[in-house]
């Protein structure tokens, strides 16, 4: 948040009007520094979270298409079974 906003909005709610050395804005400068750190520290974790859905997700892309070969080649074997039943009758 900036600080001139800041000193507008408690001005506005509380009719009080504050100044640069009010102790209250170094109040208000530490807990922006704590929401930056805060933010930085959320933002990492998201971006670690998502690398391993990514993973996980290319993980299971791999199987089902794995899965998927088998459930063709199977397919191919059960057609071919049909077909040679079909003409050996």
């Amino acid at each position: 948040m900036r600080f001139n906003k800041l000193k507008e909005e408690i001005a506005k709610k509380h009719q009080v009007a504050i100044t640069d050395d009010d102790p209250v804005m170094l109040v208000a400068t530490i807990c922006q520094l704590f929401l930056d750190e805060s933010k930085r520290l959320l933002e990492r974790m998201e971006e670690e979270q998502r690398e391993r859905f990514e993973q996980e997700l290319r993980k299971r892309e791999i199987k089902n298409s794995r899965y998927l070969a088998t459930i063709a080649a199977l397919a191919g074997i059960a057609a071919g079974i049909f077909l040679t039943l079909i003409i050996s009758r």
